[in-house]
């Protein structure tokens, strides 16, 4: 039993179907989910995962929906970035730049949006 109350989310060898917060509590990744949503709201800036035209957290649940995605050049990354702009349930739009799909991506929150 995991101090949400849950027994672990299902996972694979590589995982154990748990989130560590930062007092040292496991939960499992619905209510990870549940907190990340949580938090969004409260944030200008996030850190996340792309996945097609999703952000998605770490188990892989959407957290917004990608509403474009645009290749940049970069000289110091090779094969480029990956601009992308994307919307939050409440509406809010964001926008932030990765290396593309499967890979982590830091997004801000547009001021005013």
């Amino acid at each position: 039993m995991l101090d949400c109350g849950h027994e672990p989310s299902p996972h694979s060898s590589c995982s154990t179907g748990t989130c560590r917060l930062a007092n040292g509590a496991a939960i499992c990744w619905e209510c990870s989910h549940k907190l990340a949503l949580f938090y969004l709201g409260m944030q200008e800036r996030t850190f996340a995962y792309l996945s097609g035209w999703s952000i998605v957290d770490w188990p892989g649940q959407p957290l917004m929906r990608v509403v474009s995605r645009t290749p940049r050049r970069n000289p110091l990354v090779r094969g480029g970035l990956v601009h992308v702009r994307a919307v939050d349930e409440a509406g809010n739009v964001w926008y932030g730049d990765g290396l593309g799909d499967g890979m982590y991506i830091r997004l801000r929150r547009k001021k005013g949006g």
